[in-house]
């Protein structure tokens, strides 16, 4: 169904599948194997040696059979329970029920939607209301597969966008905006392996700027909620983002998660990682995710250890950014100077020594406030630090 939507082109009804295969030999040499990988554990039997050899038109029928083996799979894996109900359902309903009506006014079963477009969604509600545990995380799975490997041209261009909003969607909890985010969508419960594969194939390099920020939302809602060490895979597929889309990753994600309030330890070395990685294949991701970040709210009033140490390795970049930006992160830095639990930091110091060093001219003219700013810090590079400063801020 989002087989052509999802790898990058136009939307034309009618338009031929992309082969799954194709698309895994864009990978760089980790993922593009992981992909394949990923693809045979889940079932989906698309990359044997016998279908490699096949013309393009040979593997179309051979995705479009398998659409069918993987609905029979997700057959198989509901409980008797749950299809004797299902059953029942059907029987209740009668062939004389009318069609599911399109739902307007921004609204997919009760979910306000961002961009309030029309949209049946017929396809995608199986997979979304197919809740359960165990078993059923992975025939839900396999359901998304299914639905982007089929070769269907139902949604037109709105309902795409619509539908992209709605996996991207956080339903409103009572806990209150400071909740963490819920984990009802799929995307945040399937395995992170297959999350990564269904990632890549909806922000395709070719991608147009907003689907790919509609679908990059799902993946900082994923990232939120991570505390403990990212895996491998999902490193990869961030890096591999950030060479495809830099400033839709660094704007609708890398950013939001730098600014963070409470930004822990497992973000913050994922944060880390994915720089230094980037600093060879997607250069300019450090540069786009220091300007994004000046312009979060509140930027600096809730900085901790974490906070700076991912700043520190943004500086170590030195990336060009434009004045605005410096005197913002100016402010920024003098703002957490002022937090009690950063003034004893000797990492703190550091920054601060290394954005003066990096950005001497531009900093000139807020001189008075950077000295203020070291002045308050308790470290035994505190002094050390006023005076290096100083002495850069000075200098002719």
């Amino acid at each position: 169904m989002l087989a052509d939507a999802t790898v990058g082109n136009t939307f034309q009804a009618g338009a031929p599948l992309h082969h799954l295969d194709s698309f895994s030999e864009t990978l760089p040499f980790d993922l593009h194997f992981f992909y394949k990988g990923e693809l045979d554990s889940i079932g989906l039997e698309l990359l044997d040696a016998d279908a490699l050899s096949r013309d393009k038109s040979e593997d179309y029928q051979n995705v479009t059979s398998l659409s069918d083996d993987v609905s029979l799979q997700r057959e198989q894996h509901r409980s008797p329970h749950r299809k004797r109900k299902r059953e029942t359902d059907q029987a209740s309903i009668g062939p004389e029920s009318p069609e599911p009506s399109t739902v307007a006014q921004g609204e997919v079963d009760g979910h306000t939607t961002r961009r309030g477009t029309p949209c049946n969604g017929d396809g995608l509600r199986e997979s979304i209301d197919s809740a359960g545990e165990g078993q059923e995380r992975h025939s839900r799975a396999l359901g998304f597969l299914k639905t982007l490997t089929e070769g269907g041209t139902e949604l037109n261009e709105a309902e795409l966008d619509n539908l992209l909003a709605v996996l991207a969607e956080t339903p409103p909890t009572e806990a209150g905006p400071d909740a963490e985010p819920s984990s009802s969508l799929p995307w945040l419960e399937m395995p992170i392996e297959t999350f990564c594969v269904l990632l890549l194939r909806l922000i395709h390099k070719d991608q147009a700027y907003r689907r790919t920020c509609a679908a990059l939302e799902v993946l900082l809602l994923r990232l939120e909620s991570l505390t403990i060490p990212a895996s491998r895979t999902l490193v990869l597929t961030i890096v591999q983002a950030g060479m495809w889309h830099s400033l839709p990753l660094a704007q609708v994600v890398l950013a939001k998660l730098v600014a963070r309030p409470g930004l822990n330890t497992a973000q913050a070395e994922l944060l880390i990682k994915v720089m230094k990685e980037c600093q060879a294949s997607a250069p300019q991701l450090a540069a786009d995710v220091f300007e994004a970040v000046a312009y979060e709210p509140d930027w600096g009033s809730a900085w901790n250890e974490n906070t700076v140490s991912v700043m520190s390795q943004i500086v170590t970049v030195n990336p060009t950014v434009s004045l605005d930006r410096i005197q913002k992160h100016v402010a920024a830095l003098c703002a957490a100077a002022s937090l009690a639990h950063l003034q004893p930091s000797v990492k703190f110091s550091k920054l601060l020594m290394s954005f003066v060093a990096a950005y001497a001219g531009q900093c000139r003219p807020q001189q008075d406030e950077l000295m203020q700013a070291a002045g308050r810090g308790t470290s035994f590079l505190a002094k050390s630090c006023k005076q290096k400063i100083e002495s850069l801020l000075t200098r002719k």
